[in-house]
């Protein structure tokens, strides 16, 4: 998917990380960013993306445990982590599987802020936006946006009611 939109986790097709290690599904894609959705069923390192400054969100209910450069980190749900791509990351302990949707940006090309607002959003923002719905369904008008679900807007408003949803907001912008 480009740059507008709604999009949800059943529209895109799972394919394997680069090491083979779970599936990841790209959701969209941009100048200098890639938002995907991965599943994380084990224990597994993450694959390396020198260059490139990763935000990693966990959808649902399940927390997510992580060693970023041998330091433990503990993501609960409705929460990120920021870290380097050439970091050595890997999930631990993972006993069911977790979902995260994970912004990747070209740290040459892309740069991100990154929030997690409570209430109700009406955005005007100028350049690209992303809002993602980390728990819970929130609704776009009439539009149900369930877990794992982004918008993606430029240049507009959109109003967005989380209800009882936890959601993220992310401003792109070129470096």
């Amino acid at each position: 998917m480009g740059e507008s939109g709604v999009v949800r986790l059943d529209d895109a097709e799972p394919e394997p990380w680069r090491n083979g290690r779970g599936t990841t599904r790209v959701l969209a894609t941009g100048d200098g960013w890639r938002l995907s959705a991965a599943e994380m069923a084990e224990d597994a390192p993450f694959s390396a993306f020198p260059g490139v400054d990763r935000i990693l969100a966990v959808t649902g209910d399940r927390p997510l445990r992580l060693s970023i450069g041998g330091a433990p980190w503990a993501v609960g749900p409705g929460e990120h982590v920021r870290f380097p791509g050439e970091a050595a990351v890997r999930a631990v302990g993972v006993i069911r599987p977790v979902t995260v949707l994970n912004l990747m940006l070209d740290r040459d090309r892309a740069r991100c802020g990154f929030d997690l607002p409570a209430a109700a959003m009406t955005t005007a923002p100028d350049g690209l936006w992303l809002l993602l719905v980390l728990s819970c369904t929130a609704r776009l008008g009439r539009t149900p946006l369930p877990p794992g679900s982004a918008v993606i807007g430029r240049d507009h408003c959109a109003r967005v009611e989380p209800g009882g949803a936890r959601v993220a907001f992310a401003r792109i912008s070129s470096t």
